[in-house]
């Protein structure tokens, strides 16, 4: 906690010596003056320099005190005799202020020269606001060495922050905290169609074009440390008690944290999505197909494909809305290969990145079986890392078996060809073959299952 230490201009500490009462009023003794104020100056071998009216001192080279009549230095008292007087304590009062919270914190008076914790804000914050400091001189001083004098009144006025928001690197910040390795990377800045000419993957030639709008999406997958700020849990297997299937691995738990989080189902994502929107001020992307918002239903999201399901399923997004999402499989293959194509940015590397899967990708031959810290590897032209390998990354889109050609809409087939109502998911992971790990291959999974090496990346319209 931090302490306030004030230094009077007229420093002055009530003293008590042997011989003085300070608590009995109108009680003379020998030598007593009666009916003053005194301010003490304290203990001393000698008299004080620049003495003020009434200031009285023990000199302990004689055992006598002695007060200033404003000409010299009269004895007060001396040991064994009692000395009755209104003692006078230098002190200055605080008053908090709310500035916009609500509340109410009762005043401090304290003693001049004593030093004193800084109070812990008890004041309600504004809605979305957390106590940052308290500010007494507008510039949200420290309370050090701060000078005063008797009978001041200082005004502390509490200070307020954003609880959640965006920091100058990039980074989001949670709760006052700032999580590492979150920023996001703009990919599109506009609308804008891109040539169908691949092989594999979702721009294969037979497509012709497909148009993209503007969107950013995460330099990273989702961090365990993210996830946890957000949903106040961590799923994953590979946290700090368990670093790898064989558990031998010693690692420290800001690496585990750094880890991109796993064992989170579809469901999962949609759910994480919306309740960051909501920490950062967006609107929300998805609602059930009953119109309510999955973040209120989290008690009802399908284990199996039995119960429940089509209501989660049907999930509705609304894509114009400013909030987090999951990227489309356009979207994330468009920034697995670099952006939009061209010749700074050509979609023709194997992997994101790169020909070589060993220096992008954490996969079966590299990964000694476990996740990795995201941001170790390489990066590919845009500075997004882990596209390949890592985790397996879920995407919005339906999984159907249908071949995909110029009707497939750019968010994806609008049925799904399993009665299991599987999703899509890219990149490959830790425990995939390198050609797994090609950003042309594409998978799928139940989107109610849980596996330690699958989980996800966000994207918005504009980061």
């Amino acid at each position: 906690m931090k302490k306030f230490y004030l230094v009077a201009a007229v420093i002055a500490v009530m003293m008590m010596f042997v011989g003085c009462d300070t608590e009995q009023n109108g009680r003379n003794g020998r030598n007593g003056k009666d009916g003053i104020s005194i301010v003490w100056k304290g203990s001393l071998a000698a008299a004080p320099n620049n003495p003020e009216t009434n200031w009285a001192y023990y000199n302990t080279a004689d055992k006598k005190s002695y007060i200033y009549d404003g000409t010299e230095w009269q004895i007060l008292a001396q040991d064994g005799q009692d000395v009755t007087a209104d003692v006078h304590i230098p002190s200055y009062t605080i008053i908090f202020a709310a500035n916009g919270g609500t509340g109410y914190m009762p005043k401090m008076v304290c003693e001049i020269g004593q030093t004193y914790d800084v109070p812990e804000c008890e004041f309600t914050a504004p809605a979305r606001m957390g106590f940052k400091c308290w500010d007494l001189f507008g510039d949200e001083s420290t309370f050090s060495n701060l000078s005063t004098t008797d009978g001041d009144i200082l005004v502390m006025t509490a200070q307020w922050g954003r609880l959640n928001y965006i920091a100058a690197n990039g980074n989001m910040v949670i709760n006052q905290k700032e999580c590492a390795k979150t920023s996001m990377k703009q990919v599109l800045s506009e609308s804008t169609t891109i040539t169908c000419d691949q092989s594999n993957g979702v721009f294969p030639t037979g497509r012709g074009s497909v148009t993209l709008g503007k969107y950013a999406i995460g330099n990273y997958p989702v961090t365990q440390e993210l996830y946890t700020a957000v949903m106040g849990n961590n799923p994953s297997y590979f946290n700090v008690s368990r670093v790898g299937l064989d558990t031998t691995q010693d690692i420290s738990e800001s690496d585990t944290l750094l880890r991109p989080v796993e064992k989170v189902c579809w469901y999962d994502a949609v759910v994480f999505c919306n309740k960051l929107s909501l920490l950062m001020d967006k609107t929300r992307c998805y609602k059930l197909k009953d119109g309510s918002y999955p973040e209120d239903n989290m008690a009802s999201i399908p284990t199996d494909n039995s119960t429940n399901i089509e209501n989660w399923h049907d999930m509705i997004c609304d894509w114009t809305a400013d909030g987090y999402r999951l990227p489309t499989e356009c979207e994330w293959e468009c920034a697995a290969r670099g952006g939009t194509y061209s010749a700074g940015t050509p979609w023709t590397y194997t992997y994101s990145g790169s020909n070589t899967v060993g220096d992008v990708a954490w996969y079966l031959d590299n990964s000694n079986s476990h996740t990795w810290e995201v941001g170790l590897k390489d990066p590919n032209s845009l500075g997004l890392y882990d596209m390949s390998g890592n985790v397996w990354e879920w995407c919005w889109d339906n999984y159907n078996t249908a071949a995909i050609d110029g009707s497939t809409p750019a968010t994806g087939p609008a049925t799904n060809s399993s009665s299991l109502f599987n999703r899509r998911q890219r990149g490959g992971s830790w425990f995939s073959n390198a050609s797994n790990c090609e950003v042309s291959n594409r998978d799928y999974c139940y989107p109610y299952d849980r596996y330690n090496n699958l989980g996800f990346r966000i994207s918005c319209l504009q980061f």
